[in-house]
């Protein structure tokens, strides 16, 4: 054995294992790109009918949703007591409009106009002034300074 060969052989192991973390490489990018387009997928709201009302069924715990902006053009400020309504939002970013009660609507059953320090007060004050609620929804309306609207709901 020259010294050639030993240096050729040695050429041809690194050249080797570079294929093969280049083959690697590809792989890992082509199984990363297909996680973030599944998930992309998934977290993209149904704006299905069934699906709503699926979605409503599916949560007999109270839950509560807040909007966070206040560029929405929700129906917040009509909104009343006995009215239904339909969140047409997502869930990071809910939207009720004023509906037809039936499937996949929600029915107001109070409209607490108060300033909740937390959650957990418009938890209590729904569970005290309409204790058959299963959600409640902090509105972007603010009648006064130092205010929040909730609305107590219902599942239709």
């Amino acid at each position: 054995m020259t010294d050639g060969e030993a240096g050729s052989s040695g050429r041809e192991g690194r050249q080797s294992a570079m294929k093969w973390l280049t083959i690697v490489a590809g792989v890992t990018g082509i199984v990363a790109s297909v996680v973030t387009v599944v998930q992309w997928l998934e977290s993209r709201p149904d704006d299905t009918p069934a699906a709503v009302a699926t979605a409503s069924a599916a949560a007999p715990t109270p839950t509560a949703s807040t909007v966070g902006t206040a560029a929405t053009t929700g129906d917040d400020a009509l909104i009343r007591a006995d009215q239904c309504v339909r969140d047409v939002g997502d869930a990071e970013h809910p939207l009720m409009k004023i509906a037809d009660c039936g499937p996949g609507t929600m029915r107001v059953l109070v409209r607490i106009e108060e300033d909740f320090t937390d959650e957990s007060g418009a938890d209590a004050a729904c569970q005290a002034q309409a204790p058959t609620y299963s959600q409640y929804y902090f509105s972007t309306e603010r009648p006064a300074a130092g205010t929040q609207v909730v609305f107590c709901l219902k599942e239709q």
